[in-house]
């Protein structure tokens, strides 16, 4: 039976190099019949210019997120009921944590809504106007509901606040329609064209909110400590929506 040569199996470079630097003849394993590679050239490039180029693409992605985002603003149909409800919301913490409503946890110091409210339910129930009324009225009968998960999914429940204090029980819902608009679970709804009931909502809140504004002098004064208040030591006088013709009849 005829033997038959086996294929050698190819070496690695690197046993040939051991072979080599042990002094063995290596010749064996040239065959001459390889192609010459010509060296790698190696690009200068200059790091300045190379830092100048990723700043400018970074700024026009950025310049390009912004007007996509302004395309996005400006779809918003109670845009500027949105903007009002924010404001006059982060006033009026400003407004409770520069006076003496202020708590310190250990998240850190923020605003005590609750104290607030409870120190002046009775005042706030004595000055109610037709208008918190009605805006108490929508807040106790269709309160914005609270977002849970439920399943591993985000839902919506009917969860009101347990507290034996009107008001504090009207600022908590207040708070979240601002949590529910701020976290955009409620900004797709107002994308989308109008609800009434997300319009409703934030409405009636700032309404509460000014009433709030309205019972202590306190809070008034903080709220617009960057204006001279047109309606300072009148307790009883609405302190916004006073035109001028109406100072004027007065004067």
């Amino acid at each position: 039976m005829r033997k038959t040569s086996k294929n050698k199996r190819p070496v690695s470079a690197e046993s040939i190099a051991r072979l080599a630097d042990k002094g063995e003849d290596v010749s064996s394993y040239f065959t001459n019949k390889g192609r010459m590679m010509p060296p790698i050239e190696v690009v200068k490039t200059h790091p300045q210019k190379e830092a100048s180029a990723e700043f400018r693409l970074g700024a026009e992605t950025l310049d390009k997120y912004r007007r996509c985002t302004q395309q996005l603003m400006g779809r918003v149909h109670q845009f500027k009921l949105v903007n009002e409800f924010f404001f006059v919301f982060s006033r009026f913490e400003h407004a409770l944590s520069t006076s003496k409503y202020l708590t310190e946890e250990k998240s850190g110091v923020s605003p005590d809504w609750n104290k607030f409210a409870r120190d002046l339910n009775n005042r706030f129930q004595a000055h109610v106007s037709e208008e918190v009324r009605s805006a108490i009225r929508y807040y106790e009968a269709a309160p914005p509901k609270k977002q849970i998960v439920d399943f591993d999914s985000v839902t919506w429940k009917d969860v009101l606040p347990q507290t034996d204090y009107q008001l504090e029980r009207l600022l908590l819902l207040v708070r979240r329609v601002r949590n529910n608009l701020f976290h955009g679970e409620k900004l797709g709804v107002l994308l989308e064209g109008d609800s009434e009931r997300d319009t409703r909502l934030l409405k009636h809140g700032l309404t509460i909110l000014y009433a709030c504004l309205q019972i202590s002098s306190e809070l008034r004064t903080k709220f617009f400590s960057e204006v001279e208040s047109e309606t300072e030591n009148e307790e009883d006088q609405e302190i916004l929506g006073v035109s001028r013709t109406k100072r004027s009849m007065r004067s």
